[in-house]
């Protein structure tokens, strides 16, 4: 291998990802926090959702297109990236978001897009309702794209987003994002509250990491009752046949 073919390897390995990263988590904070200004919640569930969608299309392959802090949490635990590139995902997303909602002011014209509970619900419920959210979402990351690898996975994230805003958003405004709640909590200095936009999504996220990689992954990936764990064996070669692939 020349200096040139390993130059450009590291690149696509470690520079690639973390650029797709930044540029993904900056669009995705803009559109958000225009799209907030609408007082018809269909306008953010369609533009979250079907951007996401979107960013698992198009940079998909070159970072997995997380744009999400708690879906990198999950992912790096369950196999499906480096650990060393966990905290840099993390960091460029929030400096994207932190571009994304600076120019989305600028084309306003004042702070948009954070995140706030309903005015008739607790902390208690903007958390539960975080929690049950983000396990939807990173289950539906886990399942379709990390473990199948799907075709669809596209789908199945972005819809899982569209459903969560639906459900949600008059009680905690359904973040489910660590990363796209920061940039414009700092836009605006609004930080009542703010540390709920960490912690459900986060708690959420590990529930669903468990619910996966103990119970529900396929073979390969799957602690326990997979080929890391406890596996039975095939009674005769007719079974072995018949034996799930991995």
């Amino acid at each position: 291998m020349t200096l040139r073919d390993t130059r450009l390897r590291k690149y696509e390995e470690f520079v690639m990802p973390l650029v797709a990263e930044f540029v993904g988590m900056l669009i995705f904070t803009f559109m958000h926090s225009m799209a907030a200004q609408s007082i018809d919640v269909v306008a953010s569930a369609i533009t979250d959702g079907f951007f996401v969608a979107i960013m698992v299309v198009t940079i998909g392959h070159i970072s997995g297109a997380h744009v999400n802090a708690a879906v990198t949490i999950a992912v790096t635990l369950a196999g499906g990236l480096r650990p060393t590139l966990a905290p840099l995902y993390i960091l460029v997303q929030l400096a994207g978001s932190l571009a994304g909602a600076a120019l989305a002011m600028v084309a306003y014209g004042r702070p948009t897009g954070s995140f706030e509970m309903g005015a008739d619900y607790s902390v208690g419920q903007a958390i539960l309702t975080e929690i049950m959210l983000s396990i939807l979402l990173v289950f539906a990351v886990l399942q379709s794209a990390v473990d199948l690898g799907s075709p669809v996975a596209a789908f199945a994230i972005g819809l899982s987003i569209v459903i969560d805003i639906f459900v949600g958003a008059k009680v905690s405004g359904a973040c489910m994002n660590p990363s796209l709640s920061f940039g414009p909590a700092v836009v605006a200095g609004q930080w009542a509250d703010y540390w709920v936009y960490w912690a459900g999504p986060v708690a959420g996220a590990l529930i669903a990491l468990v619910i996966h990689k103990f119970l529900l992954a396929s073979r390969r990936n799957r602690f326990l009752t997979g080929d890391f764990g406890i596996t039975a064996k095939p009674r005769d070669e007719n079974e072995r046949s018949e034996r799930l692939p991995p």
